[in-house]
C-alpha cells in the first residue's frame, strides 16, 4: 500500500482530522502556507475526497484564516453537515471556535465562530466532539479558572451554530486530569466522555462520564488504574457499544489497551491488550460494527504505521498489520483515520516529504482489512486492471440479483449486486497494471 499526497502545496501540514459524509471524505488540516509572511501562523484547510481515493478539491479550500492561529482541528459529520472545532489565538488569549461545512465544501461560517473562551492567565486547548443526532458536544482542557473549571469542560451546539450552554459544562474537575487524554463519542442519545486522572496515590486511572445533550451529567466510572503512565484515551461507538482506548507506558515502550463500555457507562468484560510497542499516536473508528485503530510503530526497519481490527465482542480480527512503511522520523503527529462503504477505509497522516517540499505532509492511506489495499482489486497485486475487470464480468447480475461468492469487492455501493452502477465506479477506479 503506498500513501499519496492529498494536497500539492508546499507547505507543513500537520495536525489532520477525517470524516465521512456517506458519499465523500472530508480531509481537515493545519496549514502554514503563508510562511513567515505571516508570522508562521497556521491556518486551516480541507478536501474532499472520493472513497476511491480520488481528491474533489484541488487546490483545496480554506476554512479558517485570522489574524491569529488556527491549530488542534477536529471534525465529524452530522447535522447533516461536517462540524469542526479548533484552537484560536496566540500568547495572549485564545478561544475554542467551531465552523459548519455543507459535504459540498461550503463553509457556512468562514473563519468560524466562538464556542469558549479562556481566562486572561490560562488557555482553552484540545477540543474534541461528537454529535447525538440532535446536538454537539464540545469538550475541551481550561488549565485555569476558579475552583471547578479547571479540567475537561463543555459546551453543547446546535446544529445552526448556536451555543445553548450559558456557562461552560464542568465534566472533570476534581483533581489533576490529563490536558490531552481526553475525547468525547455520542450512542445517538447521550454523550461519554474518556479523561485521565492522576489519583492520591501518585497512580493513574482513565475514567469515563456520561453527559445528557441538556449538559447533565449521568455518572462516572473507572476503566483502569495503573501505577505507570497512563492517558491518551480515544472511543469508537457501534452501534452497540462504546470501544475506549488508552495508552500505557512513555516513549516507544508504549502498550494500547481497550475495553468494550456498555450504553450505562460501565466496562463490559476485561481490558485487553490492542497493540505493543507503540508511539501513542492513534485513533479509533467503528467500522460495520468492528473497531479500528491505527497507530504508529518507532521499531527500526518495522516502523510505519499500522491497524489493528477489533470484532464487537472484543475479540482481535486484525493484528498488527503495517499499513505504510516510513521511518519514524518522518511521522509527525497523530493519524486520523474514517470509515466509508463497503470495506473503505483511510488514514491520513503527516509524513514528511522530501524536495521540492521539504516539509510534512497531509498523505491519504488506504487500509486493507481484507488483503484489498485497492478498490477492485480482486487479486490483490496493488492495481485493478484487466485482470481484475474479467473477474469483475464473472460477477455480473441483474439489480438485486444477489451477490456471488467472493465479489464482494465488486460491490462498491453495498447492495448486495454487481450491476451497472458497480460497472461505472470500477471504471472509476481503474489502474491498469502498474
Amino acid at each position: 500500500m503506498q500513501a499519496t499526497l492529498l494536497s500539492p502545496s508546499a507547505s507543513w501540514q500537520i495536525a489532520t482530522s477525517t470524516a465521512f459524509d456517506g458519499e465523500n471524505y472530508l480531509v481537515l488540516w493545519e496549514d502554514w502556507r503563508d510562511g513567515p509572511s505571516n508570522g508562521y501562523r497556521s491556518d486551516l484547510y480541507a478536501a474532499r475526497m472520493t472513497p476511491e481515493g480520488f481528491v474533489l478539491d484541488d487546490p483545496a479550500f480554506l476554512i479558517a484564516d485570522r489574524p491569529n492561529r488556527e491549530m488542534m482541528p477536529q471534525m465529524i459529520f452530522g447535522g447533516p453537515q461536517y462540524f469542526v472545532v479548533f484552537e484560536y489565538g496566540g500568547s495572549d488569549s485564545q478561544t475554542i471556535r467551531g465552523a459548519r461545512i455543507l459535504p459540498d465544501g461550503t463553509v457556512l461560517n468562514p473563519d468560524g465562530f466562538d464556542i469558549a473562551h479562556s481566562h486572561p492567565n490560562g488557555s482553552v486547548i484540545r477540543p474534541q466532539v461528537a454529535f447525538n443526532g440532535r446536538k454537539y458536544l464540545v469538550i475541551w482542557y481550561n488549565n485555569y479558572g476558579t475552583s471547578g473549571t479547571t479540567g475537561v469542560m463543555g459546551a453543547l451546539v446546535d446544529t445552526d451554530g448556536t451555543v445553548t450552554s450559558p456557562t461552560p459544562i464542568g465534566i472533570a474537575t476534581q483533581g489533576f486530569v490529563g490536558n490531552v487524554d481526553f475525547d468525547v463519542e455520542s450512542n445517538g442519545d447521550e454523550f461519554l466522555v474518556s479523561w485521565t486522572v492522576v489519583n492520591n496515590n501518585n497512580s493513574m486511572s482513565i475514567k469515563t462520564t456520561r453527559v445528557s445533550d441538556s449538559g447533565q451529567i449521568l455518572g462516572t466510572a473507572t476503566l483502569e488504574s495503573s501505577p505507570f503512565t497512563i492517558g491518551y484515551s480515544r472511543i469508537a461507538f457501534n452501534g452497540e457499544s462504546y470501544f475506549v482506548t488508552w495508552k500505557q507506558g512513555i516513549g516507544a515502550n508504549v502498550t494500547a489497551y481497550g475495553t468494550r463500555v456498555g450504553m450505562d457507562g460501565q466496562p463490559i468484560g476485561n481490558v485487553m491488550t490492542v497493540a505493543t510497542g507503540t508511539h501513542g499516536y492513534w485513533d479509533v473508528v467503528a467500522h460495520h460494527g468492528t473497531f479500528v485503530l491505527p497507530y504508529v510503530v518507532d521499531a527500526g526497519e518495522a516502523s510505519g504505521l499500522y491497524v489493528t481490527q477489533v470484532d464487537a465482542d472484543g475479540s482481535m480480527l486484525v493484528d498488527r498489520r503495517r499499513v505504510q512503511d516510513v521511518p519514524f522520523l518522518d511521522l509527525y503527529g497523530d493519524a486520523s483515520i474514517a470509515s466509508g462503504p463497503w470495506d473503505s477505509l483511510f488514514v491520513t497522516s503527516p509524513l514528511w516529504a522530501d524536495m521540492p517540499f521539504n516539509a510534512p505532509r497531509i498523505w491519504k492511506i488506504p487500509v486493507a482489512l481484507n488483503g484489498t489495499a485497492v478498490a477492485g482489486d480482486s487479486d490483490t497485486d496493488g492495481d485493478a486492471d484487466l485482470e481484475d475487470f474479467t473477474a469483475f464480468l464473472d460477477c455480473v447480475t441483474s439489480p438485486g440479483g444477489g451477490l456471488p461468492p467472493g465479489c464482494d469487492v465488486f460491490d462498491f455501493d453495498g447492495d448486495d449486486d454487481t450491476d451497472f452502477a458497480d460497472l461505472q465506479t470500477f471504471q472509476l477506479v481503474f489502474t491498469g497494471s502498474p
